[in-house]
């Protein structure tokens, strides 16, 4: 559960430079990612993760790098970084849970500006939305702890 707190406020200060300056540093992305690449190779070796799961939950990152080399205009290398790390600490139901939250909280955001008449062709960061997503569900699953 440490982990998970640690890559929250992670998510969260990576947020808010993302919010900020619609780019993320480089050292924390690298710091984060390697101690989330230890922390998932404990998940394979200590606590029974299979490598087929590793894999599955990193792949959405994966494949945000990918589209991220054909189209660098529209999506940055560092979301697909901070997905793998997503990947490395949660299992892969719960990045795909993350991320179908936070694609619901972009619609929700993008069809507020719609409605409200504003400029809809606008670069959106994305580190924010998927620290609010990885909240709400790292939060209902803090509340049953509690």
């Amino acid at each position: 559960m440490s982990a998970k707190i640690a890559l929250g406020v992670l998510l969260g200060i990576l947020a808010g430079e993302d919010a900020r300056n619609k780019s993320i540093p480089l050292w924390p992305v690298l710091m984060g990612l390697t101690a989330a690449f230890l922390y998932g190779v404990s998940n394979v070796s200590v606590r029974g993760m299979t490598v087929y799961e590793e894999i599955m939950a990193v792949s959405p990152g994966l494949i945000t790098i990918v589209i991220s080399c054909l189209f660098s205009k529209h999506v940055g290398m560092g979301d697909g970084l901070i997905l793998i790390m997503t990947g490395f600490i949660l299992p892969p139901f719960q990045v795909l849970s993350v991320l179908g939250l936070t694609f619901l909280i972009i619609y929700i955001y993008i069809f507020g500006r719609f409605i409200l008449r504003k400029d809809i062709k606008i670069e959106i960061p994305f580190v924010p939305f998927l620290f609010m997503g990885y909240v709400i569900c790292i939060g209902k699953e803090l509340s049953k702890i509690i």
